[in-house]
């Protein structure tokens, strides 16, 4: 804590720079928040450098798309395809473009809740 009140960046700190780089795919913040290992190493809570990184603009609230393919294996949208009489054919991208496409606000929805960050 007192680090952070005689000049501290974490923009110098190795371990702010490996929590951020966690966020290089999609997670969310609880994936992080609760591990007492990161709140050692980082002299603050997870949470509190997380929600920094949000601040300064480092990390972002992701898109339906990206929150779903965080959120649901390809069976899943499969069979969420299947449920809509649509094509199940593609990689997982395609799924989920193809049910956004046919239902946005049900997969908008799908994924209310959801606080991922990239």
């Amino acid at each position: 804590m007192l680090r952070f009140l005689f000049g501290f960046k974490w923009q110098e700190s190795k371990a702010h720079l490996l929590l951020l780089s966690k966020f290089l795919y999609p997670h969310t913040i609880e994936d992080y928040a609760n591990a007492d290992y990161w709140k050692h190493v980082l002299g603050e809570t997870p949470s509190k450098a997380i929600n920094r990184f949000l601040d300064e603009g480092m990390l972002k609230r992701t898109d339906i798309a990206k929150s779903l393919e965080y959120k649901y294996k390809v069976s899943d949208l499969k069979k969420m395809l299947k449920e809509r009489n649509l094509p199940v054919s593609g990689d997982k991208s395609d799924l989920i473009s193809r049910l956004i496409e046919t239902d946005p606000s049900g997969m908008e929805k799908t994924v209310s809740g959801l606080n991922i960050l990239i």
